[in-house]
């Protein structure tokens, strides 16, 4: 499992604040086998 946090820039839906990174963002979830994606 992977988290991955992809900044937004405006007011966009489903957007929060991560203060770790201290902005505004996306935090998808990947789930890997070796190197296959299995679920994003």
């Amino acid at each position: 499992m992977d988290a991955t946090d992809d900044a937004v820039h405006g007011d966009q839906e489903r957007r929060f604040f991560h203060g770790h990174y201290d902005r505004y963002c996306f935090l998808s979830l990947y789930v890997f086998a070796g190197d296959h994606l299995l679920a994003a």
